[in-house]
């Protein structure tokens, strides 16, 4: 009788047969004995790319497997995942140093908060997604800064930075191109620091962000490659910030008329 795992495994099951198979479908098979258990490590070996969005019920255990399966990873995604904690994402940043694309958008558990996670070691990081990640704090973003490589920021949501976290953070970010800063607490400060130190960027979410004003924004004109910036919900942003940047930048505003200072009428 012939059994799966005496078929060749690289050129029948893992070409013609895992490849149809899903991830819970592989942990199952994993279960059923120890040599189809390494049947399946053995595939995620050259895995360069994690997807986990669609999976936010995997648990630890199974993220552990795979951190450790796989050699390679550079594309990680676990959006939602509320089960990963500061220990599972150590375990990934400490095996894994040539992440470039990781996105832990609304990752939230309550452990997260209570460990100091350092992501320093992953030199080729282009872009990293932490948008709503309430854990985020200066302390991280400084870890961060160290990542020279990054190109791609997403920040929206996360309460807790501040413009002194994002000011230093520019500064060793000469390379950012998108960067989103939807609904922090940053004034213009932040904006005269990203102008200074960051000139290649080209695309800017500043939604939402109360307390920036025309003066921040009349500073981002001089970054050469800037070709979109958002600002709806910017409640202290007028026309007189923006039309400067209009026909060079996409702006997701309609431009309005300017009102013009009236002048004081001396009737006696």
């Amino acid at each position: 009788m012939v059994h799966l795992v005496d078929l060749p495994w690289m050129d029948a099951i893992y070409a013609h047969i895992f490849c149809h198979l899903n991830l819970q479908d592989l942990f199952r098979l994993r279960c059923v004995s120890k040599e189809l258990c390494l049947l399946v490590d053995k595939y995620f070996i050259p895995w360069q790319s994690l997807d986990l969005s669609d999976y936010v019920c995997i648990g630890p255990a199974a993220f552990g497997v795979l951190v450790q399966s796989c050699n390679n990873l550079k594309y990680v995604n676990l959006k939602k995942n509320n089960w990963l904690d500061s220990i599972q994402l150590m375990l990934l940043l400490h095996k894994h140093h040539n992440l470039a694309v990781l996105d832990l958008s609304s990752c939230n558990n309550d452990y997260m908060h209570h460990g100091s996670i350092d992501i320093s070691k992953c030199e080729n990081l282009t872009s990293i997604k932490l948008q709503n990640c309430t854990w985020v704090t200066e302390r991280f973003l400084l870890n961060l800064a160290q990542c020279t490589k990054l190109q791609k920021l997403i920040l929206a949501d996360c309460y807790q930075v501040s413009d002194q976290a994002v000011i230093s953070l520019c500064q060793n970010s000469g390379r950012l191109s998108h960067i989103s800063l939807e609904n922090l607490t940053i004034s213009d400060q932040t904006l005269y620091a990203a102008a200074l130190y960051c000139k290649t960027i080209q695309e800017f979410c500043l939604r939402r962000c109360l307390r920036i004003t025309d003066a921040g924004l009349l500073s981002l004109r001089s970054l050469p490659f800037l070709t979109k910036l958002e600002v709806i919900g910017c409640v202290r942003v007028t026309e007189r910030g923006l039309a400067p940047m209009r026909g060079k930048v996409e702006i997701d505003l309609p431009p309005k008329p300017i009102c013009q200072p009236q002048p004081l009428s001396l009737q006696v």
